[in-house]
């Protein structure tokens, strides 16, 4: 098989044998934008069940923890390399709670929509074959951070993806903040009070560091959501 994983995840990929299992996520997106992909973690999503992946794993003689297991998520450890693999799954949401209920599948087009953004839902074969159910690869050519569904369904479902979408428009440019994402937006931001100051440090941080971060900034200033985030970061007015 020419391959294009990192040699753990291609372990893993052979210890699941049977079962179909590409990446997702960052590495994907890194891989396809060209970018240097030292240091991008490489998940993976499988049709395995958890119980098919810890007897596969046990077996394999390969480290793993098990806090996700109630989502779908076992790590696979090799010395300081970690990687999650997750069990394809649909999520549904119950009013007022952040965590979904979620049931198995091996059906990446049930699987897909719970993502957040459509180049996020991107998944890639060992060979580099690419399932791309919401043309998440133009959206990440053109810059422009599109979520998956209705924005306001997906944001009441998550407030953190708020913060997610600015961070994403950081990286890749902000060709997805329309008027129509604005309006979704400002209404959607006081839910940041409802998020662990954990959580929302988490994501800032990530935003500071990325090429775009000076115009994500700026709106955020202009349009008095600056103000949101410092609060729940415990700063004053001003960061």
């Amino acid at each position: 098989m020419s391959a294009i994983f990192p040699p753990l995840a291609l372990t893993i990929v052979e210890a699941l044998k049977g079962h179909d299992t590409r990446a997702v996520g960052g590495w994907v997106r890194a891989l396809l934008r060209g970018e240097s992909m030292a240091g991008v973690e490489c998940d993976l999503a499988t049709t395995a069940t958890p119980d098919q992946m810890a007897e596969a794993f046990t077996k394999a003689l390969l480290e793993f923890g098990e806090d996700g297991r109630r989502w779908g998520t076992l790590v696979v450890r090799d010395g300081a390399e970690t990687i999650e693999v997750t069990t394809l799954r649909q999520d549904s949401y119950k009013a007022g709670s952040r965590y979904p209920d979620v049931q198995w599948t091996t059906d990446w087009n049930v699987d897909a929509p719970r993502r957040d953004f459509t180049f996020n839902a991107i998944y890639m074969g060992a060979d580099g074959t690419a399932f791309d159910p919401f043309n998440g690869q133009n959206d990440l050519a053109g810059g422009i951070v599109r979520f998956i569904g209705e924005p306001n369904v997906r944001l009441s479902e998550d407030p953190l993806r708020w913060l997610r979408f600015w961070r994403f428009c950081g990286r890749y440019g902000l060709a997805g903040y329309t008027d129509a994402m604005k309006e979704v937006l400002t209404i959607s931001a006081p839910a940041l009070r409802n998020l662990s100051r954990h959580r929302v440090a988490h994501e800032w941080e990530k935003l500071q560091h990325t090429a775009h971060a000076s115009e994500v900034l700026k709106i955020l200033r202009l349009e008095g959501w600056q103000k949101l985030i410092n609060e729940r970061l415990g700063h004053g007015s001003e960061i």
